[in-house]
């Protein structure tokens, strides 16, 4: 039976650009034992592509992770790595697009009221949806369009040799995900 899950009670934003994130301990902590049994590599691999500012290769992990860890029944765990997954898109549609993005920068996504989690804020939108139109070829009518697709991903740094399916937990690994350390971060000063 699926642990519940622990209200994330800070909705302030946090960059992907924290400190913590760039650490395989903390990576270690918050994934749980029985993740780290099962793919004992997997705390390193995000803490280096972290550290190497991989945005395609951080929102794919990050968008395989949310799934496994919602279907565990945590939502709000599973939340934050969607906002992990957004915050990693858009700074590498940014840097795809030839665009100065400050690694520290946190005017990526907003709170929303309707969805109850963060998404991209409505110029970041813009800035997606036109690289993808422009790097992508998408239509302008297209429903992917705006959205994080396997094809946007694999597109941005880090992205393009990344095999999605080896950051899948199973259910019973996912039920470790400890969001308590997630609470725990602060937001960076800069």
């Amino acid at each position: 039976m699926p642990k519940p899950s622990r209200r994330i009670e800070n909705r302030a934003y946090l960059s992907i650009s924290n400190p913590e994130f760039k650490q395989t301990e903390f990576w270690s902590k918050t994934l749980g034992k029985a993740a780290v049994e099962m793919r004992p590599e997997l705390p390193r691999d995000i803490a280096d592509a972290f550290a190497k500012q991989e945005y395609g290769k951080i929102s794919i992990i990050a968008s395989e992770l949310e799934k496994s860890i919602r279907e565990a029944g945590k939502v709000d765990e599973a939340d934050f790595l969607y906002s992990i997954a957004l915050d990693a898109g858009a700074r590498g549609v940014l840097m795809s697009a030839s665009q100065n993005v400050d690694p520290t920068m946190a005017d990526i996504l907003e709170y929303s009221t309707n969805s109850h989690r963060f998404e991209l804020k409505a110029d970041v939108m813009e800035a997606v949806q036109d690289y993808q139109i422009k790097n992508l070829g998408l239509a302008k009518e297209s429903k992917a369009l705006g959205k994080f697709t396997w094809e946007t991903m694999k597109s941005l740094p880090g992205g393009d040799n990344v095999y999605a399916p080896q950051y899948q937990l199973r259910p019973s690994a996912a039920e470790d995900f400890n969001g308590e350390f997630l609470q725990g971060l602060q937001q960076p000063q800069f």
